[in-house]
């Protein structure tokens, strides 16, 4: 992930899904239980035949199909759960490098990389220039802002 999405991400928005994933998987649970013990249990007191057995078939079927729903959107949600704390945590340690960094008097530019003014001790009778750190990750070397 970019420095650019990192800062702007809104880890709340995954969960926002992930709770309407887990609204889903309860609507389903429901559903299937609904299904299971009222119809389908009603139909096997009231009904018999082959037209029963086979509209019964069709309701085990159906409730086979809410279970994987209600498994899998909450599978779904709980993934998206765990996305946001994580991804909360990285944009947590890169709003503190920011902040750390306009504490220091540090540019943070829209690319991820830091640019520096002029300062400290003079070396050979003058100020050291300042310089612009690369965004790419392991380069330690300062390029000319």
């Amino acid at each position: 992930m970019d420095y650019a999405t990192l800062k702007d991400l809104k880890p709340s928005e995954f969960e926002g899904a992930a709770d309407g994933y887990q609204t889903t998987s309860d609507m389903a649970g429901r559903a299937r239980q609904a299904l299971e013990r009222r119809i389908a249990a009603r139909m096997r007191e009231s009904l018999e035949g082959e037209a029963a057995t086979a509209a019964y078939d069709q309701l085990r079927n159906l409730s086979e199909n809410f279970h994987y729903v209600e498994v899998e959107c909450g599978l779904v949600s709980t993934a998206l759960n765990a996305l946001a704390f994580d991804l909360r945590a990285a944009k947590k340690k890169l709003d503190a490098a920011i902040e750390g960094a306009q504490a220091e008097k540090l540019t943070v530019n829209a690319d991820g990389s830091v640019s520096y003014p002029p300062g400290g001790d003079e070396v050979d009778g003058k100020i050291p220039a300042g310089a612009r750190s690369p965004a790419v990750p392991g380069h330690t070397s300062p390029v000319p802002p």
